[in-house]
């Protein structure tokens, strides 16, 4: 699931820099991925098992 993240933080995950994963409720994803200095992607996913996760990336 792509997110639409606050500020510069776009929600496309077209970046190529390395990528954070942070275990957390999708709806938290947008504020985690957007207080990480730098991160410019985010999007939540989740585990096999049903964990939801966050996806933060660097450009």
């Amino acid at each position: 699931m792509v997110m639409n993240l606050p500020g510069e933080v776009n929600g496309d995950l077209n970046c190529s820099g390395p990528r954070l994963y942070i275990t957390a409720p999708c709806d938290d994803c947008p504020g985690l991925c957007a207080s990480i200095q730098g991160i410019k992607c985010g999007e939540c996913d989740w585990t096999p098992e049903g964990v939801a996760f966050c996806t933060c990336a660097y450009p």
